[in-house]
C-alpha cells in the first residue's frame, strides 16, 4: 500500500447516507487501475486489475500484481497465476472477480484464462469457449458460473464443461446479474449491453432457466453498461444515465444523478444501492433520496461491491490504481 487517507463524513440522516471512508492508492507509475472487486465479508474482499510497482533499483518489477486483498485491516498486494493460450502461465492483469465464500473465488484475466482458488491453491485455464474477452462474473455456485464480455460474448460453466452462448448481440457486456431461486422458482439473470462508443445498439439480455436468451425493453436511447435488482419488479441499471423500472412500467430517468458515465450499480436492497462510476461520482440511495459524497471523487470508479454496510469501489487515476472503501456505523 503506497498511501490513504481517511475522512468521517456525516449528513443530516444518520440513519442511511452517514458513512466514514477511507482512500488507497497503489502503484509506481505506468497503467495501474482496479476494474473489479468482490466482497466476502467485513475482513476479506479481492480487488482486481493491474499494479506495476518498482524494485529497490528503481526498475519496475516484471511480473505486475493483478490483485489485492483485504484483511479487515490493511489492503495486500498479491499475484493471481494466469494460463494464456498456449500454456504458458503468468500473472496477466485480471478483469473481473466473483466469490462464493473464502475458499470459492473466481477470477478472469485479459489472456482469456480463469484462475479458481479452492482453499489451498489457485488453479487456472484457459477458456476457449468465447467469442470475446471477459469482463464480468456472476452465478449461483461453482457449478452455475456466467462469463460475459466483448463482442456480445456470452459463457456459462456447469462445474465441468465451459459452453458458449448465443446471446444475440455483438456488442460488449458490462455486466451480469441475477437472482436465482429454485424453491421459490425464480430464475432472473440480466445482462447489460452496450457500445460505450456509439449508440448503435444497446439491449439487456434475459437469460431464463436452460440457459434460453431473451431481452427485456430497453427504449432509453442510452447505453446501459450495469444492472441490479433485488427482484424482478425492482430493477435499476446505469451507464449513459441512471434508470429505475417497476413492475410493467416503462424505464424512467432518476434525474438527482448527474449525467456522466455511470460503471457500476449495486445494493443490498432496494431501499440500500450505491453506483460509481466516471469523474469520481460515487452516490448512495436509501429509499428516500440520492446523496452525492464529491469528497471521494478523486478516480474514474469502474466497478463497486456494497455488502453488509460497506461499499468498496475500485478504480484509477492517470497513474495510480485506487480503491475506496466505505462503511457505515
Amino acid at each position: 500500500v503506497d498511501s490513504s487517507s481517511e475522512l468521517r463524513v456525516t449528513t443530516m440522516d444518520t440513519t442511511s447516507h452517514e458513512f466514514s471512508w477511507e482512500i488507497t492508492y497503489f502503484g509506481d507509475g505506468g497503467i495501474n487501475r482496479l476494474l473489479d472487486v468482490a466482497i466476502i465479508n467485513d475482513t476479506l474482499a479481492y480487488a482486481v486489475g493491474e499494479i506495476y510497482k518498482r524494485d529497490s533499483t528503481g526498475q519496475f518489477e516484471t511480473e505486475p500484481y493483478n490483485a489485492v486483498r483485504w484483511d479487515g485491516t490493511k489492503w495486500n498486494l498479491i499475484r493471481i497465476p494466469t494460463r494464456m493460450y498456449g500454456g504458458y502461465i503468468g500473472t496477466f492483469p485480471l478483469k473481473t472477480v466473483f466469490v462464493f465464500s473464502p475458499n470459492d473465488i473466481w477470477t478472469f484475466s485479459t489472456a482469456g484464462s480463469y484462475s479458481h482458488w479452492n482453499g489451498q491453491q489457485w488453479s487456472t485455464e484457459y477458456v476457449a469457449e468465447r467469442s470475446g474477452g471477459g469482463t464480468k462474473l456472476w452465478g449461483t455456485s461453482s457449478n452455475n458460473l456466467y462469463l460475459c464480455g466483448t463482442n456480445g460474448s456470452l459463457s456459462h460453466f456447469d462445474g465441468t464443461t465451459w459452453r458458449r452462448l448465443e446471446s444475440g448481440t455483438i456488442q460488449t457486456m458490462g455486466d451480469i446479474y441475477g437472482v436465482v431461486n429454485e424453491e421459490k422458482k425464480i430464475h432472473y439473470i440480466l445482462a447489460a449491453a452496450s457500445n460505450v462508443v456509439n449508440s448503435s445498439e444497446q439491449k439487456i439480455i434475459k437469460i431464463n432457466k436452460g440457459n434460453v436468451i431473451d431481452t427485456i425493453k430497453w427504449s432509453t436511447g442510452r447505453e446501459v453498461h450495469s444492472i441490479w435488482f433485488e427482484d424482478e419488479n425492482n430493477l435499476y441499471a446505469c451507464g449513459g444515465g441512471v434508470f429505475y423500472k417497476r413492475g410493467y412500467e416503462d424505464w424512467k430517468e432518476i434525474k438527482e444523478i448527474p449525467l456522466v458515465f455511470t460503471r457500476r450499480i449495486r445494493g443490498i436492497s432496494k431501499n440500500d444501492i450505491f453506483l460509481v462510476g466516471d469523474f469520481g461520482i460515487v452516490a448512495h440511495w436509501n429509499g428516500t433520496s440520492w446523496k452525492l459524497y464529491p469528497e471521494v471523487a478523486v478516480a474514474l470508479y469502474y466497478s463497486c461491491d456494497y455488502k453488509s454496510n460497506m461499499l468498496i469501489a475500485v478504480g484509477g487515476t492517470s497513474t495510480r490504481a485506487v480503491i475506496l472503501r466505505m462503511w457505515r456505523q
